[in-house]
């Protein structure tokens, strides 16, 4: 008799306790829970940048001679952001090319140049009746730096680059100056004259001045 009723103790203990272990579980697993928010980019918005003209120096390396400078229009774009992963993606138009720091025939003539349609240099830059867009992932910003995937005249390009994100009240905002190799593409005109090294080139690496506003969606 003693037996069983100490076996019944011991069997009401333990559902007891199974009962107060799930209970704390499910509290646990409730508080694990991250929300997930999603913003996006309600106009276009202007992406500057500044190209570099660079030639040899004696040391082996480039310094710049001349530049320009314009912007190309962010044409959508969304981020999702769970706890402290931050990820999204962006469309870049092409067809926006803007150079700013030309007039007339010459502003116009490195736009048509920058986009592939000057006659005689179609298949120069961005090409864009064949590539109209670049399509840009961002799949991690962490630290100051995100990590970009870029879809561009058919190839996908890497890289990390500083970009910082952070809230305000139902706005994202994203900003950061970066460089972006485009190497790996080998644009012409991009590496040196072998017959003329000395009269340089373009430089594959562009800089960006990047400052957008993303709302709750």
């Amino acid at each position: 008799m003693k037996k069983s009723v100490y076996a019944a103790f011991v069997l009401a203990a333990f559902t007891m306790t199974s009962c107060d272990n799930s209970g704390e579980a499910t509290e646990n697993e409730e508080e694990a829970v991250v929300e997930t928010v999603q913003y996006e980019l309600t106009e276009a918005t202007p992406l500057n940048w500044i190209g570099r003209w660079v030639v040899p120096t004696e040391d082996g390396g480039t310094m710049e001679a001349k530049n320009h400078t314009g912007h190309v229009a962010i044409s959508n774009g969304m981020l999702t952001v769970e706890g402290d992963d931050v990820t999204g993606s962006f469309t870049i138009d092409m067809s926006t090319i803007t150079v700013t720091d030309l007039d007339g025939d010459k502003k116009e003539g490195l736009e048509n140049h920058l986009k592939g349609m000057r006659e005689g240099s179609e298949d120069h830059f961005f090409r864009i009746n064949e590539f109209a867009n670049v399509d840009v992932k961002i799949t991690e910003i962490k630290d100051g730096m995100a990590h970009l995937v870029l879809s561009v005249l058919g190839m996908e390009l890497e890289q990390k680059v500083a970009v910082h994100a952070h809230a305000e009240g139902e706005n994202m905002k994203l900003h950061g100056n970066f460089t972006f190799d485009f190497s790996a593409l080998n644009m012409p005109m991009t590496t040196p004259d072998p017959e003329k090294p000395e009269e340089g080139n373009v430089s594959p690496e562009i800089e960006f001045d990047l400052d957008v506003t993303l709302k709750k969606a």
